[in-house]
């Protein structure tokens, strides 16, 4: 992981632009719990027997709920691609950030500190 934090970086001191961190599981936890999903997709979604199952159920029902649309393509890319859906993750989570569905950075916190982004408990979609 070290490499790419370190390119992280350096595209984000390059480009100049507000970035979020997100930790891909806890997004998905709080984003499953939010609409309901069974606990064993949460947990098992990148597993290599069952993983894709679980990929699918997920984007299905956020497809179901109107939550996001995608297209076939984009959907057979993600249950193929456990990085693919761990990106999908990452950019839900941008979305909820900006929608101030994201938990605050507590006042005590360091400024110098990362700080990842985790959605609300209870997301009101």
């Amino acid at each position: 992981m070290a490499p790419l934090l370190a390119r992280a970086y350096f595209i984000r001191r390059r480009l100049k632009i507000k970035a979020i961190e997100v930790q891909p599981q806890l997004s998905l936890w709080r984003i499953g719990k939010a609409l309901h999903i069974q606990k064993s997709y949460l947990k098992f979604h990148k597993h290599q027997i069952g993983g894709d199952e679980a990929r699918m159920a997920i984007l299905k029902e956020m497809v179901r709920r109107e939550i996001a649309f995608l297209y076939e393509q984009d959907v057979r890319l993600m249950v193929e691609s456990a990085s693919a859906f761990d990106a999908f993750i990452c950019a839900m989570t941008a979305v909820l950030k900006f929608k101030g569905l994201c938990e605050k950075r507590p006042k005590d916190f360091p400024n110098g500190a990362g700080w990842i982004e985790i959605p609300k408990e209870n997301i009101i979609w």
